[in-house]
C-alpha cells in the first residue's frame, strides 16, 4: 500500500514538471445562456487561450454525456443545443491533445417553460360575498416555471399591494370587501428570460359584493277608481343588493309578495274613508336578511274639525323684519290640500314677495310691505276628493306696522329719548347764551360780561369762560339748513344708471334749494336742484369708480350765501364690475414637484372687483391645508394627495341675486414621492433538478415611478434595473448550508438614493426537534373554548409546516378549525364534538418535501380541558366539608355555653348570698328568726327577670341560627345551578351566553348574590357564636345592628334579584338546549331567600329592640321615694351565730319587694370543727 502511494505521487510531480518545462497551460472559458425557453436553441462558445493542433473540442453535461465535437480551428469554438426538458444542468467544455486534456469553467442552464392555461379559481365559489365579507383569488397555470402573476381589476392594473387588495405571489386577498371591490379580475402569468416575456392571461372573474338591506320604511297614498278608494303602499329599502321579496302584512296577515329588482314595491288595497283598516307592515328579504318595517295604521281621516294659522315673524340680527312665516294647521285630516288668501282674494303659487311650501301649508311673505299687509286666511279640504268642501281658517293681520318691537328696538328708543332729553337741555342753555347776547346790544357791557358769565356757568364747573367763549355762541346769523336724507341702492353695476333721493324735510319759505351728491373725499359726483316747496330730489348718476364707497348727499341755498350747508348721513355704495379673464399661473413648475416643497398658485384676472376666489382639485374643493390670501393659493408642504388638476373660480355678486364668475385654465400638478428606505426579502425556489434558487425582492413602501433599483453583494453591482413600480426582483443561486455572502439593494427616483439592510442569502434546511405548544382561550366563567397550536422547528430558514388531526392532514380552513401565521405554524381550533382527538405538526423545508420532521402529539378534548382533576375536587370538597362542621360546632358549643354560663352566674350568685358576713358600717340584718320562718328558697325578681332575658335571648340565636342555615342553603343552590347550568351556547356559535334571555348582566347578579350570601351567612352564624361571650353592651348592640341592617338590605337585593329573573326567564324565547328545571330552581330559590332574609330581618329587629329595652333598664335608676317613712332598728352583730342578722323595713306591705333579696335557707350541715374566729377591730 504504502510503494503504490509513493509510486502515484512521483506520477504526479512528474506531470507537473513536464507541464511547467514542456509547455504552457491551457486556459479554457465557456460562455452560454443561464436560461432558456423549452424547444428554443441556444449557442455555447468556447474560448482557448492558445491554438495547437491537432486537438478537438467537446461540449460536456454534467452527467458526462458528449454532446457535440469539434476541431479547435477557429476561436471561439461554437456549440448550439436544442433546449428539451432534459438540457437543464451543468455544461463545460473539454479540450484533448496528445500530451493533455483540459476542462472549462461550468455554465448552468435553466429551463424555463413557457406559461400556459392560466385561470382564476375564487374562494368562495361562486364569488358572491357581502360587504365586510373576505374573498381569495388564486391565479393558476396548468404548465410553465418560475412565472410571476399581474392583477386587474375592472382592466385597472393592481400593481401592489394596496389598502383594497392585498398582494402575495399568486393570490389576490381582501378580507373585508366593500362596494369598490365589486367588478371584474383577471391575472396574467409571465416568464421573463432578459427581454424575452411569455405570458398567459386568464378569463375574467366577476366578483359580487352585495349590500347589506336596510330596514323598510312604509308610506302610501290615496287615489279613487272606478271601484272606490285604494290606497298606493310604497314599501322601501335605502340600501341593499336587489333582488329583494317584499311582503305586506295587514294586522300580522299576509296580503301579498313580491320579488323585485328594485329596491322598492308598490302594493294597492282597498280602503274606506273615516274607518280604521287596521296595522300596515312590510318586510323585506334576501338570501341572508328579513326585516320588518315599523307599523303604520291604514286609516283615511277626512278633514275636519277646525283651520287655524300660527304666525311667525322672521327677524335678522339687525332687528330688521323681513319675512313672515304663516302656517296652516287642521285638527283632523290624512291627506289635506291648503289654499291661501289675502284680502279675500286667492294667493297664486308663486310670486316675487312670497312663497308656498309643504305641499301648500306653509306660507312664507319674503319681505313685509304695504303691497302685502292685510288680512290672511287659508282653507283645507281632502286632496283625494276634488268634491269635498273647503275648511275655513280665521283671517290673521300681517301689517309693517303693527309689528311689536324686539328688544334690540327697545333698547334704541330707550337711547334715542336719553339722548332726546340731553339735545332738549343743550337747546334751552343755547337759548339762555343768545338771550344774554341779545341782552348785551342793549346793556352796559360790565352787565353784558356778568350775564355771560352766569350763563357759561351752567356748561363748565370752574372760573367762568372769556368774553370769545360767549361770542362764539352769539355770533351764528346764518340760517343752517335741516339735515338732508339720502336713500339709494347698496349696490350698481359699472356704468348702469342709478337714481339717488334725497331730501331736506321743511324747506324755509322762498329758499330754492341745491343738492350735490359727494363722494367720502368731499368730490363732487352729480347735482340736481330741487324746488321751492320740499321735493324730494332724484340724483340719476351714471356709475363709475368714483362712485365707489361713501356717497354723502349735501343741501345748500341756491345763490343764497346767507344760508348754511348741511350734510346728510353717508351711504355705503358699491360698484361693481363683472369680473372677467381669470388666468391661473404657478411659481414653481408644475410638473417638477416634489413632497415637502411649497407651492403657490395665484389667480388673476382682467377685469372685476369685490371678488371672491374658490378653488378646485379634480373637480372637487381643495383640502384645508392650504393657505389662502386674497388671489393666492399657497400649499407649505405638497403630498402625494395634493397631485391632480387645478382651477380657480372668480366670482363677485350683483344683490345677492346675480353671480358672475370666470373659470381659469387648468394646471396640472404633479407631486413626486421620494422613495422610502426599501425593504429586501428572499423566498427559494427548487427546480426538477434540485437546484435551489433565491428570488430576492426589493420593495418600497412609497415612491414615485420611474424607480431605478439596484442589487448589490457587497460593493459589487450584480443586477440593475428601472421599474415603473415599486418592486424589482433577481433570481441568484443558491446552494443549502453555504454561505452566500450578503445583499443589499438601493432605490432612486432621481432626487435621493435610499438603501436596504443587508439580507444573507444563506440557507438552512430544517432540522433538530420539532415542538408543538398549546394555548388555552377562555370564555364566561373561565371555561376553555378554543385552542390555539403553535408550531416551531429548532433549525431552518424556509420551515412548512402541516397539520395532522386523527393522522388526517388539516387544510388551510376548516369547520372548526383556521390554519394561520408565518409559514402555517399556527392552528386555531374551536372546541366542540368535531375538534376532540390527537393533534401533532409536520415540518419540512418549503422548497423541499423530502424531509419531514414530527412532533409529538397532543390529546385535545373539551371536556379534558375544562375537567377539574379529581385531587382539587376532593380537596375543595373536603375543605368545605370542615367549614361547614366547624361552623355548625361553634354554634352548638355557643348555645351550651351560653346556657350553663348562665346557670353559672346564678349559682354562684347564691353562693355567695349565703356566705356574705357584714360588717356594721355597711349592711344591715333581719334576725335570725326571719331567716329560719321561710322554709323555700327564693330568687330575686331582678335576677329572674335576667334569666328569662337570657334564655330569650339564646331562643332568637338558636332561631337566627336556623333561618341563616337556611339561606346558606338555598344561595348554595342559586349559584351552583347558575354556575353549572346557566350558561349555553347556540347551535351556530360555540360562545356561551346566559339562559336568562342570553343577558350575561342577570347571570352575574344571581351568581354575585350567591356567592356574598354564602359568606355572609357563615360569617353571621359565626357572630352568633362570639356573641354570648361578649360582656360589652355596646359590642353586643353593634353586632346586632350590623345584623340588622345587613338582613334588610339582603331582602331587598334578593327580591331584585328574583324579579329580575322572572322577567328575563319571561322573555326567553329560544329555550332549545336550556335545563328548564334548573332555572325554575334558581327562580324559586330566589323567592325562598325572600322569605328566608324577611324572617332573619325581623328576629333582628327583635332582639335589637329586647336589647334597647335591657341596656335602657339597667343605666337608669329609681329616684329614691322620700314620702315612704323608712324605720329601721339596729341590732348588734352576733359573731357566734353561724347567720348573720340583718334589720329590714319594718313597713307592713301587700306586695313582696322585689328590689329586696328573699330569706335564705341554707343547707344544714354538720359542723364538726368551728375553727371560725371573728376577728378583732
Amino acid at each position: 500500500m504504502g510503494e503504490s502511494a509513493f509510486l502515484l505521487l512521483m506520477q504526479l510531480l512528474l506531470a507537473a514538471l513536464v507541464t511547467k518545462t514542456g509547455g504552457a497551460t491551457l486556459r479554457l472559458e465557456l460562455t452560454g445562456p443561464s436560461k432558456a425557453y423549452l424547444k428554443s436553441t441556444v449557442m455555447f462558445q468556447c474560448k482557448l487561450s492558445e491554438l495547437i493542433f491537432p486537438r478537438s473540442c467537446d461540449l460536456i453535461k454534467d452527467s458526462g454525456d458528449v454532446l457535440d465535437t469539434k476541431l479547435c480551428e477557429s476561436q471561439p469554438v461554437t456549440f448550439y443545443l436544442k433546449v428539451d426538458d432534459r438540457s437543464e444542468g451543468e455544461y463545460f467544455c473539454r479540450v484533448r491533445t496528445k500530451e493533455q486534456t483540459e476542462t472549462s469553467n461550468a455554465v448552468k442552464l435553466q429551463v424555463v417553460i413557457p406559461v400556459q392555461g392560466t385561470h382564476l379559481a375564487s374562494e368562495p365559489s361562486p364569488p358572491i360575498i357581502y360587504e365586510g365579507a373576505g374573498f381569495t383569488l388564486r391565479c393558476h397555470v396548468r404548465r410553465g416555471t418560475l412565472p410571476t402573476y399581474v392583477w386587474y381589476h375592472n382592466k385597472q392594473l393592481v400593481a401592489t399591494s394596496t389598502p383594497l387588495h392585498r398582494l402575495s405571489g399568486s393570490t389576490l386577498t381582501v378580507e373585508q370587501a366593500s362596494e369598490r371591490h365589486a367588478g371584474t379580475y383577471s391575472c396574467e402569468a409571465q416568464n421573463y428570460i432578459k427581454d424575452h416575456t411569455r405570458h398567459s392571461s386568464s378569463r375574467d372573474i366577476t366578483i359580487v359584493v352585495k349590500k347589506y338591506l336596510s330596514a323598510p320604511r312604509l308610506s302610501f297614498r290615496l287615489y279613487h277608481d272606478d271601484s272606490g278608494y285604494r290606497a298606493n303602499i310604497s314599501c322601501r329599502s335605502e340600501r341593499g343588493t336587489p333582488p329583494v321579496t317584499f311582503q305586506l302584512l295587514l294586522d300580522g296577515k299576509h296580503m301579498e309578495a313580491k320579488q323585485v329588482y328594485l329596491l322598492e314595491a308598490f302594493f294597492t288595497l282597498p280602503v274606506t274613508v273615516g274607518l280604521d283598516m287596521g296595522v300596515l307592515r312590510c318586510s323585506a328579504q334576501t338570501d341572508m336578511h328579513h326585516l320588518l318595517s315599523d307599523p303604520v295604521d291604514l286609516e283615511v281621516a277626512p278633514v275636519g274639525g277646525t283651520a287655524y294659522i300660527h304666525m311667525q315673524y322672521l327677524w335678522r340680527t339687525e332687528s330688521v323684519l323681513p319675512a313672515a312665516l304663516l302656517q296652516c294647521n287642521v285638527t283632523r285630516g290624512t291627506f289635506p290640500i291648503f289654499s291661501w288668501s289675502f284680502n279675500h282674494s286667492p294667493v297664486p303659487p308663486e310670486g316675487e314677495s312670497h312663497a308656498i311650501i309643504s305641499h301648500g301649508s306653509k306660507l312664507i311673505l319674503i319681505d313685509i310691505n304695504t303691497g302685502n299687509s292685510g288680512y290672511y286666511s287659508c282653507r283645507a279640504r281632502d286632496s283625494f276628493n276634488s268634491s269635498s268642501s273647503w275648511l275655513e281658517s280665521k283671517e290673521v293681520m300681517v301689517n309693517e306696522t303693527g309689528i311689536g318691537a324686539t328688544y334690540v328696538e327697545v333698547i334704541a328708543v330707550a337711547f334715542y329719548c336719553f339722548l332726546l332729553v340731553i339735545i332738549v337741555g343743550g337747546a334751552c342753555c343755547l337759548l339762555s347764551t343768545i338771550k344774554c347776547r341779545r341782552d348785551h346790544d342793549t346793556s352796559p357791557n360790565d352787565q353784558h360780561m356778568d350775564i355771560c358769565e352766569q350763563t357759561n356757568l351752567l356748561f363748565v364747573a370752574g372760573e367762568p369762560k372769556r368774553e370769545e367763549s360767549c361770542e362764539m355762541w352769539v355770533n351764528t346769523g346764518a340760517l343752517k339748513l335741516a339735515k338732508p336724507v339720502l336713500m339709494g341702492p347698496s349696490a350698481g353695476l359699472l356704468s348702469n344708471v342709478t337714481v339717488f333721493t334725497c331730501w331736506v324735510g321743511e324747506n324755509p319759505q322762498n329758499l330754492s334749494v341745491f343738492y350735490q351728491l359727494l363722494d367720502g373725499d368731499g368730490m363732487k359726483v352729480s347735482e340736481v336742484q330741487s324746488t321751492l316747496h320740499g321735493e324730494k330730489a332724484s340724483i340719476s348718476a351714471v356709475l363709475s369708480f368714483s362712485h365707489d364707497g361713501s356717497l354723502i348727499c349735501r343741501a345748500s341755498g341756491h345763490n343764497n350765501s346767507d344760508t348754511e350747508h348741511s350734510d346728510s348721513d353717508s351711504l355705503d355704495f358699491r360698484v361693481i364690475d363683472p369680473v372677467d379673464g381669470a388666468i391661473l399661473i404657478s411659481t414653481a413648475s408644475p410638473g417638477d414637484l416634489w413632497e415637502g416643497e411649497s407651492l403657490t398658485l395665484q389667480c388673476n384676472i382682467s377685469k372685476g372687483n369685490y371678488v371672491s376666489y374658490s378653488w378646485l382639485l379634480n373637480d372637487g374643493p381643495v383640502q384645508l391645508n392650504s393657505i389662502r390670501f386674497q388671489n393666492q393659493l399657497t400649499i407649505p408642504h405638497l403630498s402625494n394627495h395634493d397631485s391632480g388638476t387645478y382651477v380657480c373660480i372668480a366670482s363677485n355678486q350683483y344683490n345677492g341675486t346675480l353671480t358672475f364668475r370666470s373659470r381659469s385654465n387648468e394646471i396640472d400638478v404633479q407631486v413626486k414621492e421620494d422613495v422610502s428606505k426599501p425593504g429586501i426579502s428572499f423566498d427559494v425556489f427548487s427546480n426538477a433538478e434540485k437546484n435551489l434558487t433565491a428570488n430576492v425582492t426589493c420593495e418600497l413602501a412609497t415612491g414615485s415611478p420611474p424607480i431605478n433599483f439596484t442589487f448589490l453583494r457587497g460593493s459589487e453591482i450584480i443586477s440593475e434595473t428601472l421599474k415603473e413600480s415599486l418592486t424589482a426582483s433577481l433570481m441568484i443561486p443558491v446552494v443549502l448550508n453555504q454561505d452566500m455572502d450578503l445583499v443589499h439593494c438601493q432605490a432612486s427616483n432621481g432626487k435621493s438614493l435610499m438603501k436596504s439592510a443587508e439580507l444573507n442569502l444563506t440557507v438552512e434546511p430544517v432540522g433538530g426537534g420539532v415542538t408543538m405548544r398549546a394555548e388555552n382561550a377562555k370564555g364566561p366563567l373561565f371555561q376553555v373554548i378554543g385552542v390555539w397550536l403553535h408550531c416551531t422547528v429548532e433549525r431552518g430558514t424556509f420551515p412548512h409546516f402541516s397539520w395532522f388531526h386523527n393522522t388526517s392532514r388539516l387544510q388551510r380552513k376548516g369547520p372548526f378549525y383556521s390554519v394561520f401565521g408565518k409559514h402555517h405554524s399556527g392552528l386555531s381550533l374551536a372546541l366542540g364534538m368535531r375538534s376532540d382527538g390527537d393533534y401533532y405538526c409536520e415540518a419540512g423545508n418549503k422548497f423541499d418535501n423530502a424531509t419531514r420532521l414530527r412532533s409529538q402529539m397532543i390529546r385535545i378534548t373539551k371536556e379534558g380541558l375544562n375537567k377539574i382533576p379529581d385531587d382539587v375536587v376532593a380537596l375543595v370538597f373536603t375543605c368545605f366539608s370542615v367549614l361547614i362542621i366547624a361552623v355548625t360546632m361553634c354554634c352548638l358549643y355557643g348555645v351550651l355555653r351560653r346556657r350553663q354560663a348562665g346557670m353559672y352566674r346564678h349559682k354562684q350568685y347564691f353562693q355567695e348570698m349565703s356566705n356574705i358576713v357584714d360588717n356594721e358600717e355597711e349592711y344591715e340584718y333581719e334576725n335570725k328568726e326571719d331567716v329560719y320562718d321561710n322554709g323555700e328558697d327564693h330568687y330575686d325578681e331582678e335576677d329572674d327577670v335576667g334569666v328569662v332575658g337570657e334564655y330569650r335571648e339564646d331562643t332568637d340565636m338558636e332561631q337566627s341560627s336556623t333561618q341563616e342555615d337556611s339561606d346558606e342553603v338555598f344561595a348554595i343552590v342559586v349559584f351552583a345551578t347558575i354556575t353549572a347550568e346557566g350558561y349555553v351556547n347556540t347551535s351556530d356559535t360555540p360562545q356561551l351566553a346566559c339562559v336568562f334571555n342570553q343577558n350575561d348582566g342577570a347571570c352575574h347578579y344571581g351568581l354575585g348574590i350567591g356567592i356574598i350570601t354564602f359568606l355572609a351567612c357563615v360569617a353571621l352564624l359565626i357572630a352568633d357564636a362570639y356573641l354570648p361571650t361578649v360582656s360589652s353592651a355596646q359590642d353586643r348592640k353593634r353586632i346586632v345592628t350590623a345584623d340588622l341592617g345587613f338582613s334588610g338590605a339582603w331582602t331587598f337585593l334578593w327580591f331584585v334579584c328574583f324579579c329580575l329573573l322572572a322577567s328575563q326567564w319571561a322573555k326567553t324565547t329560544e329555550r332549545k338546549g336550556i335545563q328548564s328545571d334548573s332555572v325554575h330552581a334558581v327562580i324559586v330559590f330566589s323567592f325562598f331567600s325572600i322569605i328566608t332574609w324577611g324572617a332573619l330581618t325581623y328576629l333582628a329587629l327583635m332582639r335589637f329592640r329586647q336589647g334597647v329595652n335591657e341596656i335602657t333598664r339597667s343605666s337608669v335608676e329609681s329616684p329614691p321615694d322620700h314620702t315612704t317613712p323608712y324605720t329601721t332598728s339596729y341590732v348588734p352583730p352576733d359573731h357566734n351565730s353561724p347567720h348573720p342578722t340583718s334589720t329590714y323595713p319594718s313597713v307592713p306591705s301587700t306586695h313582696s319587694d322585689i328590689y329586696q333579696p328573699s330569706a335564705f335557707m341554707p343547707k344544714s350541715e354538720p359542723m364538726v370543727h368551728n375553727d371560725y374566729q371573728p376577728p378583732t377591730y
